[in-house]
């Protein structure tokens, strides 16, 4: 397995997620429905995302304009945005997926990353496995801040490769 130094991230298909959500509100449903702010790594995609989710819960049409407002860009980054979103149609089911699933991996390295940061050779193996932990389960789609079942299994694994 090779080592990554960088949070896995997809930019143009955050991008172009985004711009077929304002150039047409039924991809606008199923953006909204489907992903989370945190889905997107840049502040700028992060604050179109926030901008296209306010105006869903007003029942408001997403238009070029009043996004670039919302999300206090310049007209010409959502019309590039908009630019991206060319010929995505059927696809944006697949794409968005994508952008979930990247996100969700970004999330998981953050906090894999943050843990690592918290290990020396003399570190406590069980306070580096709940630093993990946490950072694993507030990352979770569904905000939960409890262990699954699978953290005793998670701890064994490590003990096993430190013995």
């Amino acid at each position: 397995m090779s080592g990554h130094s960088r949070a896995p991230s997809i930019p143009e298909s955050e991008a172009a997620v985004l711009g077929a959500a304002i150039r047409d509100s039924e991809m606008a449903e199923i953006v909204v429905s489907e992903l989370q702010q945190t889905d997107f790594q840049s502040i700028r995609n992060q604050n179109v995302f926030k901008a296209l989710q306010d105006l869903s819960e007003q029942q408001l049409k997403a238009n070029p304009v009043s996004i670039a407002e919302r999300a206090g860009c310049q007209r010409s980054e959502i019309d590039e945005i908009c630019l991206l979103a060319n010929g995505i149609g059927t696809e944006i089911q697949a794409i968005v997926s994508d952008v979930r699933r990247v996100g969700g991996l970004r999330r998981v390295y953050e906090a894999c990353q943050a843990s690592t940061g918290q290990i020396s050779k003399d570190s406590n193996l069980e306070e580096i496995l709940e630093s993990l932990e946490k950072g694993l389960y507030k990352s979770a789609r569904d905000g939960s801040n409890e262990a699954a079942e699978g953290s005793d299994v998670l701890g064994n694994v490590v003990q096993d490769f430190l013995d």
